[in-house]
């Protein structure tokens, strides 16, 4: 047996560590640390959106909202992920390009919106 052998004499074993629930919770903390950064440097810095976390991530870490303001005419609103089409694994930032403010699409020919952030509540309209 080399020097770098288990004193045992058995050959390591790769193992997962911990219980499924254990894991899941390591996972669900890691999803919350992403979002909680992403969150930080956008409501803190406006930007830059990218990277950001996918939309799986954030719905497994609590935040099922995102909050959109209208480039056109500053009416902040959320928009629930879970309803959006794209698949989980669709990094947020990729959504700005289709949101559009309905009011304005009519009026000033589809302005973008800007992302704010992921949110864990609904919240109302303010402009």
């Amino acid at each position: 047996m080399g020097p770098w052998a288990p004193s045992n004499g058995k050959p390591f074993t790769a193992h997962r560590s911990g219980p499924p629930q254990s894991r899941a919770e390591a996972r669900k903390t890691a999803d919350r640390l992403a979002c909680e950064t992403w969150n930080k440097r956008m409501l803190g810095f406006q930007g830059p959106a990218q990277p950001s976390p996918a939309l799986g991530d954030a719905l497994n870490a609590g935040y099922p909202y995102l909050e959109v303001k209208c480039l056109g005419c500053n009416i902040h609103q959320t928009v629930a992920l879970n309803i959006v089409r794209p698949p989980k694994t669709t990094p947020i930032h990729e959504l700005e390009r289709y949101m559009r403010c309905k009011d304005c699409s009519r009026l000033q020919g589809r302005p973008y919106t800007l992302l704010l952030g992921s949110c864990e509540s609904r919240r109302l309209a303010f402009s």
